[in-house]
């Protein structure tokens, strides 16, 4: 399948009045979809409970199925696409979203692969893992993460309507072909988002229960990260060192979110911009991307000064959306939800890191049951990681 790009790509004087109104959007969408799913999973996690003898086998095996591959990772025939290029300069993106002939629900017509695919130069998606276990469906993929060394894919599965064994955090190891799971369901904590693995790919932090959490690559020392904060907490982002992360913070539920930073032990907090959402901090450790209510993305400093290109206190680049560094830092991808106040539509842009050569990717989906989009990038590996 080819995804037609947009006629033209969407211009400042499209957006709408009120670009405030607009971060504060996306951020209630996320968080009441959580609170909903939070609801949802409490009520089932008894049952999940009861069902854990079950899984036990199922924590490190291959997920192959009938002699298919476990992974689809392959390269895409060449396009006329204009953004292809990014791939082949970072890696693949991989997306929440499925192949246009695939199936996710009723769990009955699935195919046995998780809900993740990555993006071909053409812009169709291709399914990216199978579920473990030999299963037809293994639930809906809340978030997903590709570590620096890009041997590990992290991704966290919820269901909804009732309990299924494979909820949790899983890691997926793409030398040895091995999904393990790390957490399940375990009321009060049944969800999972945000996750984001540390520089030197050995831990990864995440959002649970409107909290960021911090855990080894083997499930060991989860560890909770005390910012000090009330409200909501998301997004968490590791510095170059890992010494920090950036985080956004929405202290009430229809107030403006703040971005800060803190050491990983939650001390040294710093304010970097209001009504702001969305951090990533880039591959360099220089300059942390951020969503920003001007109608699309700021750059700024670790310390909190805008460095992002052009004049004026409320200048942005590229379009409202997820901002997703490719591996080598030249480039941005912008994940969007897409609602019928915004002025452009769901799917990825990529640009360069100055925000110049803005072009569609794909306008397939990339929004997970929780309404937040998420993308990550896969980097290559190098011989000897490990």
């Amino acid at each position: 399948m080819t995804v037609t790009a947009p006629s033209r790509l969407p211009r400042p004087d499209d957006r709408v009045d009120h670009d405030a109104a607009q971060v504060e959007a996306l951020e209630a969408l996320i968080e009441e979809a959580r609170r909903r799913a939070r609801r949802r999973r409490i009520r089932y996690g008894v049952l999940t409970a009861l069902a854990t003898g079950t899984i036990a086998a199922l924590l490190a095996i291959d997920g192959g199925s009938g002699g298919s591959p476990a992974f689809a990772l392959g390269s895409a025939k060449p396009s006329a696409n204009p953004a292809g290029r990014a791939l082949r300069t970072g890696g693949q993106l991989s997306v929440i979203g499925i192949p246009a002939s695939g199936r996710q629900q009723p769990a009955a017509l699935s195919d046995g692969w998780y809900g993740l695919s990555t993006v071909g130069r053409s812009g169709a998606l291709r399914y990216l893992v199978r579920c473990p276990g030999h299963a037809r469906w293994c639930g809906w993929v809340e978030s997903l993460d590709w570590s620096p060394n890009g041997r590990w894919l992290a991704l966290s599965v919820t269901s909804i309507g009732g309990p299924n064994p494979y909820n949790g955090i899983h890691i997926v190891d793409i030398v040895a072909g091995v999904d393990r799971q790390l957490t399940r369901c375990s009321p009060p904590e049944c969800d999972w988002f945000d996750l984001d693995w540390s520089p030197d790919s050995a831990r990864i932090a995440y959002v649970t229960n409107n909290q960021i959490k911090i855990m080894g690559r083997d499930g060991s020392r989860s560890l909770l990260v005390p910012t000090g904060l009330r409200g909501a907490l998301s997004s968490p982002s590791w510095s170059l060192d890992g010494g920090r992360i950036a985080f956004a913070n929405r202290p009430w539920p229809h107030g403006p979110s703040s971005v800060y930073a803190v050491d990983s032990d939650g001390t040294n907090r710093t304010l970097l911009a209001r009504e702001a959402a969305a951090p990533a901090w880039s591959p360099d450790g220089t300059t942390i991307a951020l969503v920003s209510r001007c109608g699309g993305i700021k750059l700024v400093t670790p310390i909190g000064t805008d460095v992002t290109p052009g004049r004026g206190p409320c200048r942005v680049i590229g379009a409202m959306g997820i901002p997703i560094w490719s591996p080598d830092g030249s480039q941005v991808a912008v994940a969007r939800v897409g609602w019928k106040a915004m002025y452009a539509r769901a799917g990825i842009f990529v640009m360069d890191a100055d925000g110049s050569n803005m072009r569609p990717l794909t306008h397939e989906t990339a929004r997970g049951v929780n309404g937040r989009s998420d993308a990550s990038w896969q980097p290559r590996r190098s011989l000897g990681s490990g």
